[in-house]
């Protein structure tokens, strides 16, 4: 009355190893991405108050910013198999 299971169903395959660390180096791409947010919508408010219009190179790049957060986020929670930047190229703000 044993189970019977193969004992190397039980470890991970290296597949997912390789993707919880390409996960991890990601979330902390994410964090420094928090920080990149933060430094631009500071020089982003400055530019608007002493310029009275954005700064168009910071504007331009928000867009590629935004994607790859969501596909950070994607990648991160296994919605998505693709894994951005740094492992694939970065996004274009287009």
């Amino acid at each position: 009355m044993g189970i019977d299971k193969n004992p190397n169903d039980y470890y991970p395959t290296r597949s997912k190893w390789v993707r919880a660390f390409y996960a991890i180096v990601i979330l902390f791409g994410y964090g420094f991405s928090e920080a990149i947010l933060w430094i631009l919508t500071v020089i982003q408010i400055l530019s608007v108050v002493f310029r009275a219009e954005p700064n168009k190179y910071i504007y331009e790049f928000s867009s590629s910013l935004v994607k790859w957060n969501s596909s950070a986020i994607s990648f991160c929670l296994w919605k998505d198999d693709r894994p951005p930047f740094p492992f694939s190229s970065w996004p274009d703000g287009n």
